[in-house]
């Protein structure tokens, strides 16, 4: 298995794109081939060798297809199946660029409210100028070549973030982020941090508009609430702290009180109801692809 992380390095960049990470899974690599992918606010770009097929299936629906394509923000848990890539012992490959909420917004690549619990097709010719071939020479390069691989997306990438104006919606978006738990490079809260905890009811009183103008904002230019947005970024917290830990070593009652739950009780009913798994499942399963893939460190 072959995966890395690394950030944007050009500031301009960095304001709408949070990260570049590769994965790359083997026929012989141990572990679930049905990986579950949690709930994440964040678009993500993910190119791949054209005959490589994607399946993302959750309680409600069915997404498919093959080659390129956009994975836009969810809400719900996705199963991965790597099954069929396998079957053919092929590599299974994944280029991925993780955009900040609302960026896609701000680059107008949707001309209604975004879309969200969807795949798309991305055609990048039109938009980053990324031929099948540029594509093809990426896919190697994430391989044996990290760093320039990361390096010649950013230049692809760089003068449509040099030419994209952000609106007050997005500015506004990417303000409040940080409260909702969402880390962002080179972006302050305002005042003390304690108050990253404030309640989102509040939220618009902090960034001086209405409530009802930051709701709006927020909706508009992400697809998602801040209710929904904050719930899928304290999950995310919750389970990478899991990882972190031996099934053994897990004391769920300090868990439930270090994320906020007022008991036991609420934890299990919040993971059920988020992963389709209690506490004591999901450490038994391992089964998110943080589990299957492992951390990912930046590199």
């Amino acid at each position: 298995m072959n995966l890395w992380l690394h950030q944007p390095q050009n500031p301009q960049v960095a304001k709408y794109v949070d990260c570049y990470w590769f994965l790359q899974r083997t026929a012989e690599m141990e572990g679930s081939q049905y990986p579950k992918l949690n709930p994440d606010p964040c678009a993500h770009l993910l190119i791949t060798p054209k005959a490589q097929a994607y399946h993302y299936h959750s309680a409600e629906l069915t997404l498919q297809g093959k080659g390129t394509h956009w994975l836009y923000p969810h809400s719900a848990t996705y199963q991965m199946d790597h099954t069929d890539q396998m079957e053919h012992e092929e590599p299974f490959k994944l280029l991925g660029v993780k955009f900040h909420p609302g960026a896609l917004y701000a680059f107008a690549l949707q001309a209604a409210q975004p879309e969200c619990n969807q795949t798309e097709v991305a055609d990048l010719s039109e938009w980053l100028g990324i031929t099948s071939a540029d594509e093809s020479l990426l896919l190697a390069m994430a391989n044996s070549d990290p760093k320039g691989c990361y390096q010649l997306l950013e230049q692809f990438l760089l003068p449509l973030c040099q030419t994209t104006t952000p609106d007050r919606h997005f500015e506004l978006v990417q303000q409040a982020l940080p409260y909702l738990g969402e880390r962002l490079s080179g972006v302050e809260l305002k005042g003390d941090k304690s108050l990253a905890e404030i309640p989102i009811s509040q939220l618009g009183d902090h960034l001086h508009c209405s409530q009802r103008t930051l709701e709006r904002s927020f909706l508009r230019a992400t697809g998602i609430t801040l209710k929904q947005c904050q719930s899928m970024n304290k999950l995310d917290a919750l389970l990478t702290s899991l990882y972190q830990l031996d099934a053994n070593d897990i004391d769920w009652t300090d868990v439930a009180h270090e994320f906020g739950f007022s008991d036991q009780p609420h934890l299990i009913r919040y993971l059920k109801s988020h992963i389709g798994a209690t506490p004591k499942q999901y450490a038994k399963q391992r089964d998110l692809v943080v589990d299957v893939y492992g951390g990912v460190e930046s590199i």
